[in-house]
């Protein structure tokens, strides 16, 4: 197990990140999330164990064939022009999801 799967077994849901920035982000990602074949996308605030808090878009996709390095830098293009800056990006198991859907809702589906 890699040092990163460590960080998000470990992690922790606390609920969604939303403000007026976030939504411009939110509406700006969805035709991409679309056209990523992504079903369910959330913005949450997430706790990684001991390294404080971070906002991460979860996401959930049609099938185990979804080519995420694509998706991720689709997903970056759109953000770093807003933001001029990286988002945390975490691809959700069932399990992973259940956890999220406890304390988020997604702003995203297909």
């Amino acid at each position: 197990m890699s040092l990163i799967d460590t960080f998000v077994r470990r992690s922790r849901f606390l609920g969604e990140q939303d403000g007026e920035p976030e939504r411009l982000v939110k509406e700006a990602l969805r035709p991409v999330l679309a056209e990523c074949g992504i079903t369910r996308a959330y913005l949450a605030r997430v706790r990684y164990g001991l390294f404080g808090t971070n906002v991460a878009l979860c996401l959930q996709h049609a099938g185990q064939e979804a080519d995420e390095s694509r998706i991720v830098e689709a997903i970056d293009a759109v953000f770093s022009k807003q933001f001029n800056a990286q988002m945390d990006i975490m691809f959700l198991t069932g399990c992973r999801e259940r956890d999220l859907a406890a304390v988020c809702q997604p702003f995203f589906k297909s």
